[in-house]
């Protein structure tokens, strides 16, 4: 009849009835509790193995990343996005700073021009953009006075121009 009781599925307005509820629920809260205790053994290696790693904070949208050359200027960066990942508690974690081939100066304000690679010992965490964090300003005018370096920027100008026409 036990067997009998614990395939039973109760109905609605269904009391249960002697020898059903009671012992069924009792036995239920056997198995619960037997259960909870074994899979409260099998969590602690588990705890234990999670407890090894914790989620951190790599990269913050916006952090800067001191400057970068782009056609022999420097140029102010900053990251694009945030980046998290769960990592390793002693872990060390490395931030290698890479220009994108082929940019050129000047770069506009929030323009991409390279990216930092996030990694420790062991694996590479991601990727995150470098964005320009400010448009740097015209290079410092030659020394000497005004009239010469207007002069100089002449002569070449029309250099260049007969150059192009003869050839």
């Amino acid at each position: 009849m036990a067997d009998t009781l614990e395939r039973h599925q109760p109905r609605a307005g269904d009391l249960g009835g002697e020898g059903f509820a009671v012992p069924i629920w009792e036995q239920g809260i056997g198995r619960a509790v037997e259960h909870e205790r074994r899979l409260g053994d099998a969590a602690e290696p588990r705890a234990h193995g999670f407890a090894a790693f914790e989620l951190r904070e790599l990269v913050r949208e916006g952090r800067p990343f001191g400057t970068v050359p782009i056609a022999g200027r420097k140029v102010q960066v900053v990251a694009g996005v945030s980046l998290s990942a769960l990592v390793a508690v002693d872990a060390v974690v490395r931030r290698r700073v890479t220009v994108r081939p082929g940019v050129t100066f000047p770069p506009e304000a929030g323009e991409t021009v390279g990216f930092v690679t996030v990694s420790t010992p062991d694996m590479r965490m991601g990727r995150v953009p470098l964005v320009v964090a400010d448009v740097p300003g015209p290079p410092p005018a030659e020394p000497g006075p005004w009239w010469r370096r207007a002069g100089s920027a002449v002569l070449e100008a029309v250099s260049s121009v007969l150059s192009a026409l003869l050839g």
